[in-house]
């Protein structure tokens, strides 16, 4: 069985550069086994999925991020959220997207939510003829100003973020580097452990500290979807106001909800509504 997948965060003291490696085979197993999604479908579906998730890195305390493209040529509908803890969910609409577009044209809207804030802090870019692996990439240059790339592995469903940091977040004098230089000196290296496919998070850890990276944390990752019935039913209830029950439940008792993240189905009683309407 594999293990969770995690979320590694590094530091390289000695130039200024903070590394995060996503190691998410266990998340794209799950994912592989909750959705429909098929073929270069679903590795497109997984690519987006890898690439988005290192969003996480910039949430704070009480806070989530909502993540939606909007395609209309190829038309699809991509969605990610997740919260500070790791907890995430996901889906591609529709089901049986079955492509792997090289680039997209899209509306990207990301939003940030904190729970003790009701309005969310909302970023919206228009990303034209855009490989699918630079789309969070440009979301982290446009609505963050950070200077970093993503790195997408060919050989297993992991993925790293290399980032580098402002003076003021060092706490000590650094040697003075570039982007590139950086990854000239280091980035065959990185890729290396990246390409292994290494599923235990100890043996990432000490690979990457033999590049002389100190690490700092690990934040595990995994699909979970808080849907309920209750919601449901909410949901259900709110049709109250355009339609009627009879064209609700079609002249039926029931009717079968199903939520599009994690695909469990409710079944919702025509009693249950009249009772609510009634209270």
């Amino acid at each position: 069985m594999l293990p969770e997948s995690k979320v590694l965060s590094f530091l390289d003291e000695k130039y200024g550069f903070s590394l995060r490696f996503l190691e998410g085979q266990r998340l794209i197993h799950d994912l592989a086994i909750i959705h429909d999604v098929k073929k270069e479908g679903f590795s497109f579906f997984r690519e987006l999925v890898l690439t988005s998730m290192h969003l996480i890195s910039y949430l704070k305390t009480d806070e989530g991020f909502g993540l939606f493209i909007d395609s209309n040529d190829p038309y699809f509908r991509f969605k990610i959220e997740s919260n500070e803890h790791g907890s995430m969910r996901t889906l591609l609409f529709p089901e049986n997207f079955n492509l792997f577009p090289e680039k997209i044209n899209a509306q990207v809207r990301l939003a940030k939510i904190n729970r003790t804030n009701p309005v969310p802090y909302t970023s919206i870019i228009e990303v034209k003829d855009t490989k699918p692996s630079e789309i969070a990439d440009q979301i982290l240059k446009d609505s963050y100003q950070v200077e970093g790339k993503i790195y997408l592995s060919t050989e297993s469903d992991q993925s790293f973020y290399l980032t580098k940091l402002p003076r003021k977040n060092v706490n000590k004098q650094v040697d003075e580097v570039s982007f590139e230089e950086f990854w000239n000196l280091n980035g065959d290296k990185i890729m290396n452990v990246l390409d292994q496919g290494l599923t235990d998070s100890s043996m990432i850890k000490n690979k990457l500290i033999e590049l002389g990276f100190t690490f700092l944390h690990a934040k595990s990752i995994e699909f979970k979807c808080p849907c309920s019935r209750q919601q449901m039913l909410s949901g259900v209830l709110s049709l109250v106001h355009s339609h009627t029950l009879d064209e609700i439940f079609e002249g039926k008792k029931d009717i079968e909800t199903r939520c599009d993240y994690c695909k469990t189905h409710y079944l919702i009683l025509r009693d249950e509504i009249e009772s609510l309407i009634k209270n």
